[in-house]
């Protein structure tokens, strides 16, 4: 075999790659996980007072909800400003989210906010509603910051965080298990197959 032949071979893997990317993602438009969604935005708000990236982390974050000087997340208290240049949280965590199944959701989140060389954990809740098929973050409230315990109302029906015992995020739907399962095998037949072929067409070169 020719190494145009294998060349185009390549190709023709790599296109069939990029196409069934590009497939499973419009399939898993409208199947977001609120809890995925509520952690990115929480990132893009931490990011957006990072040296560098601010830019591109409040756009990020106006993508899928309120930015970090808007009043719907309590920015006075929520993102501090004297963090150094590093992201506003150093760690965050999400729990599993209520309504997941319906349009409206709302999770318990954790972040240890940045103050100066301190942290300051911060808990709270985060509503989202599914727009368009995709969920957006309405607004994020404080429930305690660091010993301070502010108002609950409706914070207790929300699931327990993962690191508190409570139940895991909700997951991908089966069907786009399985799906991905069956990208890995037609991408992994097609390598197989003309890592094959091109082994024939050495051996058939040699014998020559």
């Amino acid at each position: 075999m020719s190494n145009k032949t294998f060349a185009v071979g390549i190709a023709v893997c790599l296109a069939l790659m990029i196409a069934l990317g590009f497939g499973l993602n419009a399939l898993n438009r409208g199947h977001s996980r609120p809890e995925g969604v509520a952690e990115d935005w929480l990132a893009a708000v931490g990011d957006s007072v990072r040296k560098g990236v601010e830019g591109d982390a409040t756009r990020r974050a106006e993508e899928i909800g309120p930015t970090a000087t808007e009043e719907a997340i309590a920015s006075d208290v929520f993102v501090a400003r004297d963090t150094k240049g590093k992201s506003a949280f150093a760690d965050l965590e999400v729990g599993k989210a209520v309504g997941a199944n319906t349009n409206d959701a709302a999770a318990r989140f954790r972040v240890n906010s940045r103050r100066g060389d301190d942290l300051i954990e911060i808990e709270g809740a985060i509503v989202l509603k599914r727009v368009g098929g995709d969920w957006q973050v309405l607004s994020a409230f404080p429930t305690k910051i660091g010993d301070r315990e502010l108002g609950k109302q409706g914070y207790d029906v929300l699931p327990k965080l993962p690191s508190e015992g409570g139940p895991p995020p909700s997951s991908a739907s089966a069907s786009l298990w399985f799906i991905a399962l069956g990208v890995g095998v037609l991408v992994t037949i097609a390598a197989s197959a003309l890592v094959n072929w091109a082994g024939r067409g050495s051996a058939l070169a040699m014998a020559r």
